[in-house]
């Protein structure tokens, strides 16, 4: 995964995945901290991935 996959198909499920967390949490602050970490841990193992579609 380079960073223009990422950028194309990773990023736009942000607010999905805020929204979730959100309901899980049911705070604000705790789940854009969720996605923040959901997002990091993916970039950090993209090379585990490969191309993933």
């Amino acid at each position: 995964m380079n960073l223009e996959y990422f950028k194309q198909n990773i990023l736009p499920i942000k607010n999905k995945l805020y929204r979730m967390a959100l309901r899980i949490t049911a705070n604000p602050a705790e789940a854009e901290d969720v996605v923040q970490e959901v997002f990091i841990k993916v970039w950090e193992q993209r090379q585990d991935m490969g191309d993933v579609r």
